[in-house]
């Protein structure tokens, strides 16, 4: 687990924040593992005490249970960049083939899978999980619908910790 952690930090370290904090620079910036926002998605930070700011999703559990007066609006940059990782629940059939289906989707999309996990959850279904790197959340969406026109995907969520 720690090793995973370690790796979306990685694909997260840039020498330019892709998150504009009003008035501020070269301050600090993590994100919040809790929801694990991508560009795109309506952002807040929050003022952390000696870790800088940390940006949530607007609407996440964990940003509402902290103190309101220590947060402070923030937004994407217009042309973010980089690479950030998103994490998909894909409930499927437990067919020959699933697997190979599920690659090629990622293969056609220009999405790569940094980490997969599969499990069978009864005799006719079985449930993966991946990570992803994707620029943004339009991307992940896109990724996400290409994966529910596969016949035997029966769901795909985005996952949050």
């Amino acid at each position: 687990l720690r090793k995973n952690r370690l790796k979306r930090k990685k694909l997260r370290k840039k020498k330019h924040s892709p998150v504009l904090i009003s008035g501020e620079e070269d301050v600090l910036v993590t994100y919040g593992r809790c929801c694990n926002p991508l560009p795109g998605e309506p952002v807040m930070g929050y003022i952390t005490r000696g870790r800088g700011i940390t940006v949530h999703v607007i609407n996440c559990k964990q940003l509402l249970s902290l103190e309101p007066e220590r947060r402070v609006p923030v937004e994407w940059q217009r042309k973010a960049g980089g690479i950030h990782s998103g994490e998909l629940k894909i409930i499927c059939t437990n067919q020959l083939g699933m697997l190979a289906e599920i690659g090629s989707i990622c293969k056609l999309t220009g999405i790569n899978v940094t980490r997969m996990e599969a499990h069978t959850v009864d005799d006719d279904r079985a449930q993966l999980t991946l990570e992803v790197s994707v620029a943004d959340v339009d991307e992940l969406g896109k990724l996400m619908r290409s994966l529910e026109k596969v016949h035997g995907i029966i769901r795909v969520d985005r996952m949050r910790s």
